[in-house]
């Protein structure tokens, strides 16, 4: 094995663990060497890779939604050539939301959902804005799609990515 293996195995490892540790207690009350134990990762390996716990969570988060964001990438272009909006998208996000439902609850049961934003912020508004008007008109969207997302997760996700849609397409933001 080689060290780009030996790592992504630790890294795949390391995330696991703190996955299954989550479901039992907050992420205060995990500790390195629990997390190390679980994983059967040295803490040696855990700070190479993570400087905490939470970047951990950071980076899984990131690998979900840029592949989520590349599989989908040509739909979502069109669908914002086609309408000016993109709708789509967010529907689609919702429905990887779903797709990956026991992760996103457990974020939001442990108050770790905040972690996806600085994400959202990358997959959803790839560019910075220098217009101060433009930069605090994306920062409203992204924050209001997080609230949209946090409230979905908190009344239990009844809606399907379809229904979503319709409500985004009816909006006049």
């Amino acid at each position: 094995m080689n060290n780009q293996e030996k790592q992504t195995f630790a890294k795949k490892s390391l995330t696991n663990a703190l996955l299954k540790l989550l479901k039992d207690k907050p992420l205060q009350e995990i500790t390195i060497s629990e997390l190390s134990r679980e994983s059967q990762i040295s803490r040696v390996s855990f700070y190479r890779n993570y400087p905490n716990m939470e970047a951990i969570l950071e980076e899984h988060i990131s690998h979900l939604l840029h592949k989520w964001n590349e599989e989908n990438h040509l739909a979502f272009e069109t669908d914002l050539k086609d309408n000016g909006r993109n709708d789509l998208q967010l529907a689609s996000l919702f429905g990887h939301i779903k797709e990956h439902e026991d992760f996103y609850k457990l974020l939001f049961e442990r108050e770790l959902l905040q972690l996806m934003i600085p994400q959202l912020k990358i997959v959803l508004i790839p560019s910075e804005k220098s217009d101060n008007f433009a930069a605090y008109l994306e920062s409203f969207s992204l924050y209001g799609i997080y609230g949209w997302i946090q409230e979905w997760i908190k009344r239990g996700m009844t809606e399907s990515a379809e229904e979503l849609e319709v409500w985004l397409r009816m909006r006049e933001i």
